[in-house]
C-alpha cells in the first residue's frame, strides 16, 4: 500500500475543483474519479487535471475502481459536485470509509424521492409530483392553482427550471424538458411539478461529521416576480451571521439533513422562509457551486471547502468550531447579468464600466461574440465593507444592461 495519504474526489468540478488544491496544502495527494466517460460541457472549464496524481474513469466496473483506490491509502471519498454524489456514496461505503451510505443515495439525487423521504419525516415541503406524459400533467394541473414550478427530476441549479402561470406555459416547459438531456447528459424521462412557495429564499451551506452539523454560510436570493417563466435568482447575497435567522432556519435544516442521511460532508440547502415557516425546496449533498465557498472565506467567513476537509480528515478541529457563529468582514453579492433582449451576442461595448465599479471583484460571461445569449449571460461579484456601495453598484449594473452592456443581433431564422 502507498504510504502517502491520499483522498479520492468524484467529479471534482465547479467548486469541487478547489478541494484538491486545499488538500495538497494539508499534505494529501488527490485521485480523481470521473463518473462518466465524458466530462459534461458545463464543467470542462473547471477541470484541472494537473491537480490530481491519477484519474480513474468509471466504466461500470465498480470493484476494479475500489481495488485501485484501496492500494493508494485513500483516507476519504468526497463528491466534488452533484453528479458525483451517488458514486462517492457507493465507493466510500464499499471501502468502509466515512460515508453517508447508499440506503438514501437516490433520495439525495432524485427530487421526487427526496420529497417523499422528507414528507415521511413530517418535514414541511412543497407538494411534489412527477409525470411522464402531458395528458397526466394536464389532468393534474386542472385541479391545481398557479403558479407551479416544473423542472427535471435529477438536475441541479437552474437547469430546466420553469415558473408556470397557466396551462400554456406549463405545456411549453414540459416540452422543453421531456426527452431532452439535462446538464449532465441524462435524458429526462419524467418532469417534476412542484408547488410554488412564496417567501424569501435562502441557501444554507452546511458541513457535517457524525451527524453533527454546522453552518458554513447563509445566502439570500434576490428575485423578482416579473420573470414570466423563470424562477432563478437575479442575485445571491452572502449574509453576515444573524442569530434570529440562524434560530429560524438552522434547526429545520438539521432535521432535513438527518432525514436524508447526510451525516458527513457538505450540503447546499435551498429553503423558503414562508409565512408558515421554513419550507425546503431541494438539497444537494455537495458543496455550493462555483466559487461561492471561496467567496465566503474571502469575506472573512467560513470556507465550506476547508470545513469539508476538516470533517473528513480532522474531526477534532471540525468539532471545535461546531457552536461558533461565523463572522464576515465584508459584504458580497453575485449579480447575474441579464440581457434585456434575446439574440446572439455581437459585442460588449461597455464592458469596461463593470471593472471600474468600486466594489468589483470578478466576472464571468457565459457567451462569446457570435454565440446565443441565455437568460443569464454571466455574473459579476461585488465585494465591499460598506453594503451601500454594493447596492449602488448593483443598480449601476442594471443601468448598464438597459443602456447597452450587451450589443445583440437577431438570430437567423434560416
Amino acid at each position: 500500500m502507498n504510504s502517502q495519504k491520499t483522498i479520492a474526489l468524484v467529479d471534482p468540478f465547479s467548486s469541487g475543483s478547489q478541494l484538491a488544491h486545499a488538500a495538497a496544502a494539508r499534505g494529501f495527494d488527490s485521485w480523481m474519479v470521473q463518473s462518466t466517460r465524458e466530462i459534461p460541457p458545463m464543467y470542462r472549464s473547471s477541470y484541472f487535471p494537473q491537480h490530481f496524481k491519477n484519474t480513474i474513469i468509471f466504466d461500470g466496473d465498480f470493484e476494479s475502481i475500489c481495488n485501485s483506490l484501496r492500494a493508494e491509502n485513500i483516507q476519504c471519498v468526497v463528491a466534488g459536485c452533484e453528479s458525483g454524489v451517488e458514486l462517492s456514496d457507493h465507493i466510500s461505503e464499499y471501502m468502509g470509509l466515512i460515508s453517508n451510505g447508499t440506503q438514501l443515495t437516490q433520495a439525495r439525487r432524485n427530487k421526487l424521492l427526496m420529497s417523499e423521504v422528507l414528507r415521511s419525516s413530517q418535514i414541511s415541503i412543497p407538494e411534489t409530483r412527477s409525470f411522464k406524459d402531458w395528458l397526466h400533467v394536464e389532468k393534474y394541473l386542472l385541479q391545481r392553482s398557479y403558479p407551479v414550478v416544473i423542472k427535471p427530476l435529477r438536475s441541479s441549479g437552474s437547469d430546466g427550471v420553469h415558473l408556470c402561470t397557466d396551462l400554456t406555459t406549463a405545456r411549453t416547459a414540459f416540452n422543453k424538458i421531456i426527452g431532452q438531456p439535462d446538464v449532465y447528459g441524462y435524458i429526462n424521462r419524467e418532469v417534476l411539478i412542484q408547488e410554488f412557495v412564496s417567501g424569501t429564499e435562502f441557501a444554507v451551506d452546511t458541513v457535517s461529521r457524525d451527524g453533527q452539523h454546522q453552518v458554513a454560510a447563509f445566502w439570500r436570493y434576490h428575485k423578482t416576480l416579473d420573470q414570466r417563466t423563470y424562477v432563478g435568482c437575479d442575485a445571491m447575497e452572502l449574509l453576515p451571521y444573524c442569530p434570529s435567522l440562524h434560530r429560524s432556519l438552522f434547526p429545520y435544516i438539521c432535521r432535513v439533513l438527518d432525514a436524508l442521511g447526510i451525516r458527513h460532508g457538505p450540503a447546499h440547502c435551498e429553503v423558503v422562509n414562508s409565512s408558515n415557516g421554513p419550507v425546503i425546496i431541494e438539497v444537494g449533498a455537495r458543496l455550493n457551486g462555483g466559487n461561492n465557498p471561496l467567496l465566503s472565506s474571502y469575506c472573512g467567513g467560513r470556507s465550506q471547502i476547508e470545513l469539508t476537509l476538516d470533517a473528513y480528515l480532522d474531526a477534532t478541529n471540525f468539532l471545535l468550531q461546531i457552536d461558533r457563529p461565523y463572522e464576515t468582514l465584508r459584504h458580497a453579492i453575485r449579480v447575474m447579468l441579464i440581457p434585456p433582449t434575446p439574440g446572439r451576442l455581437k459585442s460588449l461595448p461597455n464592458f469596461d464600466y463593470l471593472q471600474k465599479l468600486e466594489s468589483f471583484l470578478q466576472y464571468r460571461f457565459s457567451a462569446m461574440p457570435g454565440q446565443r445569449l441565455s437568460r443569464v449571460a454571466g455574473w459579476v461579484v461585488l465585494v465591499h465593507a460598506d453594503r451601500e456601495v454594493i447596492e449602488s453598484d448593483m443598480q449601476r449594473i442594471r443601468s448598464f444592461e438597459a443602456d447597452g452592456l450587451f450589443e445583440t443581433e437577431p438570430e437567423s431564422t434560416d
